[in-house]
C-alpha cells in the first residue's frame, strides 16, 4: 500500500499490461493503473483501474486483485 503520495496519483506495480483477476466477483481485465484513492472514512487504499473483456473499465482495491489465470 502507497503512503505519502497525494490522492490521485499513479504508483508503480509489478502488474501493469498484464491479466488481473478480481478475487470478488471473478471479473478478468488488463491492470491499467494504480492509484491511490480515499474511501469513504478517509483511510487510503491503492485503487487498481482495469479494462474489462468488454472494454469498460472497473475499479477495484489493489489488494483484492491476482493474476488472471
Amino acid at each position: 500500500m502507497s503512503t505519502g503520495e497525494p490522492l490521485g496519483s499513479s504508483v508503480p506495480h509489478a502488474w501493469l499490461g498484464l491479466g488481473v483477476q478480481d478475487l470478488l466477483s471473478g471479473k478478468t481485465g488488463i491492470l491499467m493503473d494504480v492509484c491511490v484513492e480515499e474511501n469513504q472514512f478517509g483511510g487510503r487504499y491503492d485503487a487498481a483501474y482495469v479494462r474489462g473483456a468488454d472494454a469498460r473499465e472497473f475499479v477495484i482495491p489493489a489488494a483484492q486483485m491476482r493474476l488472471a489465470p
